[in-house]
């Protein structure tokens, strides 16, 4: 039970006041946190199957497509202060079970000018469609 007392909810402060140069990258990290300097999302990406230039892409590893995108923002700032640390690349995958289908292809959508006819009689509703996914995504 005296134990207890000294039981603390997180290690971040432990990991934060040791001296060992193990830790300093860790360090760093919750310096940024403590500061609130968080890491943004400033890009996502969606590939499609059907573009050669997205295939291109995502035939590349992530550190090759984060290399890119420091060449890219260093040329158009014209300097070389942006480096690769700065930036995460994570491609991912999603197929919903549906593997190569686009699982949203199953469903049918209705233009909500037409929401207010679903009171209307059976026969007379309207017609959910089927959207092409260049046109929503």
């Amino acid at each position: 039970p005296k134990a207890y007392v000294n039981l603390q909810d997180s290690i971040i402060d432990h990991i934060y006041l040791l001296r060992r140069k193990e830790l300093e990258p860790a360090q760093e990290l919750i310096r940024r946190l403590k500061a609130r300097r968080l890491y943004k999302c400033v890009l996502t990406q969606p590939i499609r199957s059907n573009d050669q230039n997205h295939q291109r892409m995502w035939r590349k590893n992530e550190d090759d497509i984060a290399m890119e995108l420091v060449r890219t923002i260093n040329g158009a700032r014209c300097e070389d202060t942006f480096q690769k640390k700065f930036i995460k690349v994570e491609k991912r995958s999603i197929h919903h079970g549906r593997k190569e289908d686009n699982p949203v292809n199953l469903m049918r959508f209705l233009p909500k000018r037409e929401l207010s006819l679903l009171d209307n009689p059976v026969l007379d509703l309207p017609l959910a469609k089927r959207v092409d996914e260049e046109d929503y995504a």
